[in-house]
């Protein structure tokens, strides 16, 4: 998205801070937003921003993720 690595995996503290800015960044959302929608998500950032942007639960982000072909900018 917009050259921005958003299929990060965070597996350490520093991917995860990472994660969160990404999540803040690009959905607008606080850093306690982000990180709620980041648990929510398990840890996926796409689904997480997803989440904020269409005011979606989890699965309803990721199925739409998946009609998207995994593409963040086609349901942006």
């Amino acid at each position: 998205y917009d050259n921005v690595m958003v299929d990060v995996v965070a597996t350490n503290a520093k991917l995860r801070a990472r994660a969160r800015r990404l999540v803040t960044e690009i959905a607008g959302v606080d850093d306690a937003r982000a990180r709620a929608l980041l648990v929510q998500s398990e840890g996926n950032v796409k689904v997480a921003i997803a989440m904020a942007a269409c005011d979606l639960d989890a699965p309803a982000a990721r199925a739409r993720l998946d009609a998207a072909g995994g593409f963040l900018r086609a349901i942006l």
